[in-house]
């Protein structure tokens, strides 16, 4: 029994993990320029959806713990703080990029 439920909640980890990659997918495929590699009714504006990983991937994390994974702890911990990692990242890139003009 105990094994069952803590299998839910690796699940349920694992879901949040993925909502949240799929909150930031608008995003990128705005940022890339490649909207039209997709049918013309999916439409992709670059919308506040990867909020959603600041709601989505905490509630992931507590269910990696309840569920005694390791791998949905870390994946949505990681997930939740995206937006400063890539903020980061972002603004590393666009300071070498004027240091080089």
């Amino acid at each position: 029994m105990i094994k069952k439920l803590s299998r839910k909640w690796v699940v349920l980890s694992i879901l949040c993990f993925l909502l949240g990659i799929a909150a930031w997918a608008p995003s990128f495929i705005h940022l890339l320029g490649i909207e039209s590699w997709f049918p013309s009714f999916m439409h992709f504006k670059r919308g506040g959806y990867w909020l959603f990983t600041l709601i989505i991937n905490p509630i992931g994390a507590f269910c990696g713990y309840k569920g005694k994974s390791t791998f949905g702890i870390i994946s949505n911990a990681l997930m939740a703080v995206s937006f400063f990692i890539i903020m980061f990242i972002g603004n590393l890139v666009a300071g070498i990029l004027s240091f080089i003009r």
